[in-house]
This record gives structure tokens, sequence and C-alpha cells, in this order.
């Protein structure tokens, strides 16, 4: 009598449908943790486009803002440029620093959190003020990236214009 090695059909289903079941609920969280690495990554950069203006705004020894390109979400980016006469608008004549268009994420946002307003503005000193576009400054706070409907992480912006993710 010989002995047969290897397996039968039922046990390779077996295997299958056990393999199958751990897949199920692997990949919906494999794409959760995908968008918030996306939504990071975008906090990053946004993160390291503040810190970019404070620094313009004192090498320059004039103001610079950083606005996003849709109001009040910043998920779809945002515009760095010198500003001059400090209203938060890209005027003509205004020189457009740097200009990031290329987060696509849905369902998530990057917006001001509490009283903060939508442009960031740093003075000639590196400090920071926010307004609504065309109002009165008042002083910086945070902006909160959340993925509907928990919030991820913050970017808090010190009153001196310290950028920093805590």
């Amino acid at each position: 009598m010989r002995t047969q090695t290897g397996f039968t059909l039922i046990e390779l289903m077996v295997v299958l449908a056990i393999f199958g079941i751990v897949a199920g609920f692997g990949v919906p969280q494999i794409s959760r943790i995908i968008q918030n690495n996306r939504l990071v990554a975008s906090l990053n950069s946004l993160s390291a486009h503040l810190s970019y203006a404070r620094s313009e705004a004192v090498k320059r020894s004039s103001s610079v803002s950083v606005a996003p390109l849709n109001p009040p979400n910043w998920i779809f980016g945002w515009q760095v440029f010198v500003d001059p006469n400090a209203n938060g608008i890209l005027d003509p004549g205004e020189q457009q620093l740097r200009l990031v268009d290329d987060f696509n994420i849905p369902n998530a946002t990057i917006e001001p959190a509490g009283n903060i307003a939508v442009v960031v503005t740093y003075d000639r000193l590196g400090v920071a003020t926010d307004r609504l576009l065309g109002a009165d400054p008042v002083a910086a706070e945070r902006l909160v990236m959340t993925a509907a409907p928990n919030p991820i992480q913050t970017i808090t912006i010190s009153k001196t214009g310290h950028v920093t993710i805590p």
C-alpha cells in the first residue's frame, strides 16, 4: 500500500475559506490605514509650508500669507504668497511662492478649529495672525485635520508663529 501525501480538495477549500474570512476583515483596515497616512502626509506638508512662510516673512521683512485654495477647507490645497498689505488675499502684483494642489482625499477635511479664521499671515517678525478673508486679525491657534468624523491630528500655530504637530 502506498500512502498519499498532499492535501485533499476539502482541506484546500477549508483553508481558502478561512483565508477569505481573514482577508475580509483586513482589507477595510488597510484602506483606512492608507487614508490616514495620506492625511498625515498632507498635514506634514501644510506644517512645512507654514514654517516656510514664517521664514520667508522674516527673510523678506514683509508679510507672507498661507491661504487655502478652497476656503475654509485646506484639504484641496493651499498657496503661500508675499502679502505686503497683509490682507490675506493674493492681489495682482503679489508674488506667489508656493502652490500645493495635489491632495485629493475623500471624506477628509483640514479646517480651522475654534475661532481661528481662514488665512494665516506672518508679519516681518514671524508672528502669526489669522483672518477671515479681509477681516481684522486675531491670535493664531490651531488647524484640525479630520477624517469624518474623528479628529486625526492638529497643527498648532503659537502666537509667536511657531508651528508644531503635538
